[in-house]
Parts: C-alpha cells; structure tokens; sequence
C-alpha cells in the first residue's frame, strides 16, 4: 500500500508562541524566573532549594493549512511549504537564499503577531512543487 502525501508544511516555532502570556501566568503565582532561551526557567523549586524547573513547549496547535488559510498558495501537486518570518529568511547566508529562490516559489506575506493578532508581521512563504514522474 503507498500513501501519497500531497502536502509537508514546516513553520518556525517563533510565528506561533506566545511566550510573554505563559510567563506571566507563571509570575502571577509569585514565582520567580530566571533568564533562558527556552520559554522559562524556575530556580529552586523544591523544598531543599536543589531543583530547577525548566519550562519547555509541547505545544497541541492547529493544523498549520488551518492557522494560515488566508494565505493563498498552490494547491495542485505533492508540494512541500516552509514558511517563517522575514527576518529569519534574510538571516540565510545569500547563497542558500538564491538557491532557495531558484528552486523554490517565494512569497512575501503577511502573518498574525501570536502575541497581538492585530499587528501582522512580515513573513516568507517558501513552496516547492514536486515534479510530475
């Protein structure tokens, strides 16, 4: 039996988080955090004084065609979409983005701000098509 995937979509984690909301839920319990790059980090948090908690996302979202449906794309054959902000995109070593450009569809968007949904952000939607065999 084969199964033919018609769609891969990645996204960065950055374009969907809310990191600000989680810790300040946490903050309003009294408790303190310390800096990290993960979304927090609590010092101490056993009765000894000897343990760290370490917040990390395991995040249950929607589906990403779902999140982002009104962003037009191809929707014709087996197809694989990246897409992330624009910022990150023009991070990419200039060779990798002109490899990217010329095998790849590029569209500038304009996503929803997961810590405010009235400002969009500006964010690339990469697409590549498979060939037809």
């Amino acid at each position: 039996m084969v199964y033919l995937w018609r769609l891969l979509l990645c996204k960065f984690g950055d374009i969907h988080e809310d990191k600000r909301k989680i810790t300040n839920s946490i903050q309003e319990f009294g408790i303190e955090l310390s800096e990290t790059n993960e979304i927090a980090k609590i010092k101490k948090i056993d009765p000894l004084g000897i343990t760290d908690l370490r917040v990390r996302g395991m995040w249950h979202i929607k589906h990403p065609s779902k999140v982002f449906q009104y962003i037009t794309t191809k929707q014709s054959k087996p197809h694989i979409k990246a897409l992330m902000l624009t910022s990150k995109f023009e991070s990419f070593e200039m060779g990798i983005r002109k490899q990217i450009a010329t095998k790849c569809n590029l569209q500038n968007v304009k996503i929803q701000n997961p810590n405010n949904p009235a400002n969009l952000l500006d964010a690339t939607l990469i697409e590549y098509e498979f060939k037809a065999s």
